[in-house]
């Protein structure tokens, strides 16, 4: 999570500072302004024609650098934006996704508890994705647990509960194969639940191969024992 928000912020700079060259190019180039001029010296209508020069870099700092006016603007608080989901820029998601990799467990318990979870729009299923990303590194279960009570459609639902168990299955396979045993009465009547298993014993055999074929014989059916021979390597 931490090595991916690095490049996203890095490729977020990138394209910051691209966007800056330009409008710095941009605000060094005359212009030329056609001025028509009627009666002028023998009565004939002349058109005349001057260079205009912008502003050149420095002179009108303050007005036109938008620094000191959209600082303030690029600061918000998930509090705030989960309260009406306005639009986001490219800078304000990089902050959410900052301060969302620093909470603790019981911070983003309390956040997703407390707030209206339904999904508008891609920016509200992206920073929604990163909070239970977030849950899942510090507590799977509760994460599952979780997004199960979230008041979201049926398919944003199965989208995070595969997202808890992928996440989860590349954290500490082992661990997320014992809670799908030991859980199978929860996910047995879920459309996705023959996903879960391939999640599982992919990391499982990338770990270790002769413990992922072993194990696959503590599945309770036949069909998500194929699921899970379906993504072992072959030999």
């Amino acid at each position: 999570m931490t090595k991916w928000i690095g490049l996203w912020l890095c490729s977020l700079c990138l394209v910051f500072a691209a966007g800056y060259y330009v409008n710095d190019k941009r605000a060094t180039v005359p212009s030329e302004v056609s001025v028509h001029i009627t009666n002028v010296g023998d009565g004939k209508d002349q058109h005349v024609s001057q260079t205009a020069l912008l502003p050149q870099q420095g002179e009108t700092k303050r007005e036109q650098s938008p620094k000191d006016s959209a600082s303030k603007s690029d600061n918000i608080s998930l509090e705030a934006w989960f309260s009406d989901k306005p639009k986001l820029s490219l800078k304000q998601i990089g902050a959410l996704i900052i301060s969302i990799s620093m909470m603790g467990e019981q911070a983003i318990i309390d956040t997703l508890s407390s707030i209206d979870t339904s999904i508008s729009d891609p920016d509200a299923a992206m920073i929604l994705s990163t909070m239970v990303s977030r849950l899942v590194e510090l507590n799977p279960e509760k994460a599952w647990d979780l997004v199960g009570n979230m008041d979201i459609n049926l398919e944003s639902k199965q989208q995070f509960r595969i997202s808890v168990i992928a996440n989860w299955a590349n954290q500490s396979p082992s661990d997320a194969l014992d809670w799908y045993i030991n859980n199978s009465s929860l996910t047995s009547g879920m459309l996705e639940n023959n996903i879960y298993p391939s999640l599982i014993f992919r990391e499982m055999a990338s770990e270790d191969i002769d413990s992922a074929f072993q194990s696959i014989a503590l599945l309770e059916s036949e069909n998500l024992k194929s699921a899970a021979y379906s993504v072992m390597p072959v030999s």
